[in-house]
C-alpha cells in the first residue's frame, strides 16, 4: 500500500514517516460487498482489520443458533484484535453492512516487528489496547443493561457479590524481593527476562498481601496492574458501590488491571480477593519510568500487558453470550 493511504489511519497516528513507509509494504487493502461475512465466530485468525470506510455488524451466535447483534463498527475502528494480540478464537461474526473497505494487518508482521522494531510494535499494540479497552468498557455496560432488563422476580443476586466482600479485610505491603523467585521465573510475565533483568524489574514493583474479601479501589484510583503470586482475584461488574455479578476469576501467574489504561473501567467494574492473596503490582508511573530506564524490559512486559487487555475482552464477550443464553426466554 502507498504511505499516503495509511497516514490518516487513527491506529497508526503515532508512527513516524519512516515507520509508515516500512509498514506500508506489509498492509493489504480489501473490499467487502454488502452482507459479506468477513470473520466467522469460533474460527481461528490472527489478522487485524482496520475499517477505512463503511460499517460492519458485530453479532454473536447463542446456543440454539440464535444470533443477536452486539454492536456496529465504523470508519477508524478495528476488529479481530483479540485474536491478533491474545491468540484466541474469533469471539463474534463480523459482516459488512454496506460496502466496506478494510486495511488488513497480518499477525505474522507484528511478531517480526516485536523483534526488529520493538518501538514500532509497541506503538501499534498500545493503540490497539486503547481501542480494546473502550470496547471492554462498552461491553461491561451492555452486560449491566442486560441485567437491568431481567424482570425483577427473576433476578438473582450473585452469592459471591453478597458474601465475598469483607469490609474488615486488610492489606499489608511487603518487599517485592521476598516473593518466591522459583515461582516468579516460571511466570509468563518474566519468562523472557534473565535473572538480573527480573531483579531489576522487581525494583520497580511493590508487593502486597491481601485478606480474603478485600475489595480493590478501582474508582478514581491511580492506574496500576497486579500480577497474582498466590490466591485468586475475582472480577465484578458494579453499579455504584453495589456488586452486581462476578464475571471471571484470575489465578497465579495472571495479570489483573486496575484502571491501567483509563478511569472508565473503574466506574463499571472492580476486583475482590476470593482467598488470601499476594500480588506484585506495577503503577502506570513506574511502568513509564521503566520505558526510559530499560526499554528492553519495558517492551517485553508490554506484550503481556496488551495481550491481557485483549484477553479480558474475550472473557467479557463470552460472558455476554452466556448471559444472553441464560436469560433469552425471559427477554423474548
Amino acid at each position: 500500500m502507498q504511505t499516503n493511504m495509511i497516514k490518516n489511519v487513527d491506529l497508526l497516528h503515532d508512527l513516524t514517516e519512516t515507520e509508515l513507509t516500512f509498514l506500508s509494504d506489509y498492509l493489504t487493502k480489501k473490499i467487502y460487498s454488502p452482507g459479506e461475512v468477513i470473520l466467522h465466530q469460533g474460527t481461528s485468525y490472527s489478522d487485524l482489520y482496520i475499517i477505512e470506510s463503511g460499517e460492519v455488524s458485530v453479532s454473536v451466535i447463542l446456543p440454539g443458533n440464535t444470533t443477536i447483534e452486539a454492536t456496529r463498527l465504523t470508519s477508524g475502528q478495528i476488529f479481530g484484535e483479540v485474536a491478533f494480540l491474545a491468540h484466541t478464537l474469533i469471539t463474534a461474526t463480523i459482516a459488512a453492512v454496506g460496502t466496506v473497505e478494510c486495511i488488513v494487518f497480518y499477525g505474522k508482521i507484528l511478531n517480526m516487528l516485536r523483534i526488529a522494531y520493538p518501538e514500532t510494535a509497541y506503538k501499534i499494540e498500545l493503540a490497539i489496547a486503547k481501542q480494546t479497552n473502550s470496547k471492554l468498557t462498552g461491553n461491561l455496560v451492555r452486560i449491566k443493561e442486560l441485567l437491568r432488563t431481567i424482570p425483577v422476580k427473576y433476578r438473582t443476586v450473585s452469592q459471591h457479590a453478597q458474601y465475598l466482600p469483607d469490609p474488615t479485610a486488610m492489606v499489608e505491603e511487603v518487599e517485592a524481593t521476598s516473593i518466591n523467585r522459583e515461582l516468579i521465573k516460571h511466570m509468563d510475565f518474566f519468562l523472557e527476562l534473565t535473572e538480573d533483568e527480573t531483579t531489576y524489574l522487581l525494583s520497580f514493583m511493590s508487593a502486597c498481601k491481601y485478606d480474603k474479601g478485600y475489595r480493590f479501589n478501582t474508582k478514581n484510583a491511580p492506574g496500576k496492574l497486579g500480577l497474582i503470586c498466590s490466591g485468586a482475584i475475582m472480577l465484578f461488574i458494579t453499579d455504584g458501590q453495589k456488586l452486581l455479578k462476578s464475571l471471571a476469576v484470575s489465578g497465579v501467574g495472571e495479570l489483573f488491571m486496575q484502571n491501567f489504561l483509563s478511569q472508565e473501567f473503574g466506574l463499571i467494574a472492580t476486583y475482590v480477593t476470593c482467598e488470601k492473596s499476594i500480588t506484585l503490582e506495577l503503577t502506570v508511573e513506574n511502568y513509564m519510568r521503566l520505558r526510559e530506564c530499560n526499554p528492553y524490559i519495558f517492551y517485553a512486559i508490554s506484550q503481556h500487558i496488551h495481550g491481557t487487555i485483549a484477553g479480558s475482552l474475550y472473557i467479557v464477550n463470552r460472558q455476554f453470550v452466556r448471559m444472553n443464553s441464560e436469560y433469552k426466554d425471559l427477554l423474548a
